[in-house]
């Protein structure tokens, strides 16, 4: 399995590159060598470009400089981010845009939201998660199930048959 997956993956060129930590380091990156997508792991682990006076300002920072690089770049940015400890305090625990962790600014400069939680766990060991899509500045909003499989570190849309199962 893990040559068939190599095998697949080496046709694209992929770089990983842990030395960028701020949104200026990998603007530097990407004006040596353009890339089709950028993936940040992940937001909240970055730096801001210059002084901030506090945490939710650093994230705000870090938030403008990865939106400024998809707008500049004509690149996609997928950048995970925390959330906040709320929602764990919550009887529903469903999560929200007041949710994302450390600013408001993630919630603005983002094109697209979306939360990934769990909903139930089956028999077998597979989880059915919610795929939220809180935010997309260009669609609708709404709700995609999926069933993952860890041990496979495998997803799969359910049909609405299945869906309905678990309403």
């Amino acid at each position: 399995a893990i040559a068939s997956a190599m095998s697949t993956t080496s046709r694209y060129k992929i770089d990983i590159d842990v030395t960028s930590k701020t949104p200026l380091e990998v603007r530097a990156k990407l004006r040596e060598k353009p890339y089709a997508l950028l993936i940040c792991d992940y937001l909240q682990i970055m730096r801001p470009d210059g002084k901030c006076n506090n945490r939710e300002q650093e994230v705000s920072s870090i938030s403008r400089g990865l939106k400024e690089l998809t707008l500049d770049f004509n690149i996609p940015v997928i950048c995970p981010s925390q959330m906040n400890r709320e929602v764990d305090k919550r009887n529903n625990q469903k999560p929200v845009l007041a949710d994302l962790r450390e600013s408001g600014a993630i919630e603005q400069d983002a094109d697209n939201v979306m939360f990934l939680y769990e909903e139930h766990e089956k028999n077998d060991g597979a989880k059915i998660l919610n795929l939220e899509i809180a935010k997309q500045r260009q669609g609708a909003t709404g709700k995609i199930m999926l069933e993952f499989t860890p041990r496979l570190m495998h997803f799969k849309c359910l049909t609405k048959s299945e869906m309905e199962k678990y309403a």
